[in-house]
């Protein structure tokens, strides 16, 4: 990699052409933007502390600009797309704290969606994959796939072809009551598939994205059999499917919200603990884990959180 007046140069990990690298966001900025009155973001995880930045997640490393400009037709395909379904809180009028479509009380909450063309709404969450894959961000750390896999989503999203949607298939889990705006960096977990009678099967990793309310599982099931009725829960080609609504306050994601806040707080309380004492403070074992990075918004005005963190 060398560098120029443009910038720095490198092999594009998308197309492989060499030029300029361009600031290529790895969730897309349309779906992260937490405030549009210009307050920075406050951003923590466990172990990692606390910080503020201007913007969300992006790689100066990844793409060029012919890549880039491939991933944002994706981007931009694909977030329309979710939105004309209702499925993003940001596609919500303004006044509405819960989704019409979904009635308090049901349970379980779900509703069928169906996308036109929706080998482009794949393609977008296999962009989404391959993005948190090849980042070498630390707060993306946690998404480890194999060689193959990696390099078999690139050919994909270059030739525009999303190939069986059973081998990434895709599921949909909406907040169907609004919460504080957040994001969150993807995660790689396991789960089991559960088969017709209800009886557990093997367990499938999958990679959970967060944006905007919208909780979306993509699963790395090229080497799995998945059973008929598991699959029809998943995107198809034929566009329709289920999306499955939770209530913000009965959901995973207040759960994991609160526990960060939490466990941040006490990892502060024990750094200026350790200040005190003039010590170092010792990583515990709880911060083996893979950084798991939530960021949002620093309510407080630009200039005085510019005062008091020094930032420029």
């Amino acid at each position: 990699m060398s560098s120029t007046k443009n910038g720095r140069v490198g092999i594009c990990a998308l197309t492989g052409a060499t030029g300029p690298f361009v600031k290529s966001h790895l969730i897309p900025r349309a779906v992260t933007r937490l405030s549009t009155q210009g307050e920075k973001f406050i951003e923590t995880g466990i172990g990692a502390g606390l910080k503020h930045r201007a913007d969300s997640w992006y790689d100066l490393a990844l793409c060029t600009r012919e890549g880039e400009d491939l991933l944002e037709v994706f981007d931009d395909v694909g977030i329309k797309k979710l939105r004309r379904n209702r499925m993003l809180w940001s596609s919500w009028d303004s006044a509405d704290v819960r989704l019409p479509e979904a009635h308090a009380g049901e349970n379980p909450v779900f509703r069928f969606v169906e996308f036109d063309q929706p080998h482009l709404v794949q393609l977008f969450f296999l962009s989404l994959l391959w993005r948190a894959a090849v980042s070498k961000l630390p707060e993306f750390a946690d998404i480890a796939l194999s060689a193959a896999d990696v390099d078999d989503l690139r050919e994909r999203i270059v030739k525009g072809d999303a190939g069986n949607f059973l081998d990434y298939p895709v599921q949909f889990f909406q907040l169907v009551s609004r919460g504080p705006s957040h994001n969150r960096t993807p995660l790689l977990e396991r789960k089991p598939i559960i088969h017709p009678d209800g009886s557990m099967g093997e367990e499938i990793s999958y990679v959970r994205f967060y944006f905007d309310g919208l909780v979306s599982h993509v699963h790395l099931a090229r080497r799995v059999d998945l059973p008929d009725l598991y699959a029809k829960t998943c995107l198809g080609p034929s566009g329709k499917v289920p999306v499955f609504g939770h209530e913000y306050d009965q959901s995973r994601t207040i759960e994991d919200l609160q526990d960060m806040v939490m466990t941040v707080s006490k990892e502060q309380a024990q750094a200026l603990r350790c200040w005190r004492l003039g010590r170092p403070c010792s990583d515990g074992a709880e911060h083996a884990r893979a950084a798991h990075v939530i960021s949002l918004v620093d309510w407080r005005s630009t200039s005085e959180s510019e005062r008091n963190h020094g930032e420029k």
